[in-house]
């Protein structure tokens, strides 16, 4: 050995310290882009069920509200023909007495039955039909007064309907209950 001279460890000729290369920086960066890709369309899909959840909640509860209330009134008509609209512009239908006054009710918002706002509902609609329905086949509707009616509650969000809810009522329903 010499003196002043430093003796170096003898390195190969393509010895690089330690670290990533470009290719690998960026085959690293593709990888976590695509992960937070997936990550954020799960969050996305997540958020959508939950309103989707929510909403059919809240359109379950206005629909069953109005079916509780239709259910307490009288059976209406028992003569044959079509059972006519009957359109509530606004205030309380404390006064209305028969299911058949529900054919054609529309609520954009839906309303208590004092007439007071529904919390919420902005944006929603309930629409409600009554029609006569075959004793034998209550799928099947007519004109012809067979003792039962089918009522459907409709509610829609915007356009779309979320919740909708089916029910017989019977002439009969009113005698059991009196």
């Amino acid at each position: 050995m010499r003196h002043g001279c430093v003796r170096q460890p003898h390195r190969p000729r393509h010895w690089h310290q330690g670290g990533f290369t470009l290719v690998e920086a960026i085959g690293s960066i593709f990888l976590v882009s695509l992960l937070l890709v997936a990550a954020l369309n799960a969050a996305g899909v997540s958020a959508r069920m939950r309103q989707t959840a929510s909403d059919r909640d809240f359109a379950a509860v206005l629909a069953n509200d109005l079916h509780e209330e239709i259910v307490q009134k009288g059976y209406g008509s028992t003569s044959s023909g079509t059972i006519p609209d009957t359109l509530f512009i606004s205030g309380s239908r404390a006064a209305v007495t028969t299911i058949d006054q529900y054919n054609g009710l529309t609520e954009i918002p839906p309303v208590r039955a004092s007439g007071g706002a529904i919390s919420g509902s902005t944006g929603w609609r309930r629409q409600t039909t009554v029609e006569r329905a075959s004793a034998s086949a209550p799928s099947s509707t007519g004109t012809t007064e067979t003792g039962v009616k089918r009522i459907t509650v409709r509610v829609l969000r915007g356009t779309t309907e979320v919740y909708s809810i089916q029910f017989l009522r019977s002439r009969a329903w009113d005698a059991a209950k009196d």
